[in-house]
């Protein structure tokens, strides 16, 4: 005797279900990183801003904790912007509205301002 169940043979492929598992944590990430970058110099100032831009936001799921990566034009420019580490990390974190970003990780290149066709 074989009991009758209802057995609903719908398959997914992994792209899909990955796609639906991530795809709203990459957009989020996304946008938040172009309005980090849009709205920079307001953030950090005129002077800091100057000497950086944000290149990425990459938060951890499991800790959520944030590293922030800042390019910066030369040596000169992350020696300068090192002792600002605490300041500009408290002011990201005021305009993201959570305390989402607790490093701040300085990466050495060539500044330029980042347009939305080609933000990552």
């Amino acid at each position: 005797m074989h009991s009758k169940r209802s057995r609903n043979h719908s398959f997914f492929s992994i792209d899909e279900i990955a796609n639906k598992l991530i795809k709203p944590k990459i957009s989020k990430n996304k946008l938040i990183n172009r309005e980090l970058a849009k709205f920079w110099p307001e953030i950090v100032g005129k002077e800091i801003s100057n000497q950086s831009i944000p290149e990425k936001l990459v938060i951890n799921r499991r800790n959520n904790e944030g590293i922030l990566y800042l390019r910066v034009n030369s040596g000169a420019s992350a020696v300068l912007i090192q002792p600002c580490t605490n300041l500009i990390l408290d002011k990201v974190n005021a305009f993201l509205g959570k305390e989402k970003v607790k490093y701040l990780k300085v990466i050495l290149g060539n500044k330029t301002k980042l347009d939305e066709k080609n933000y990552p």
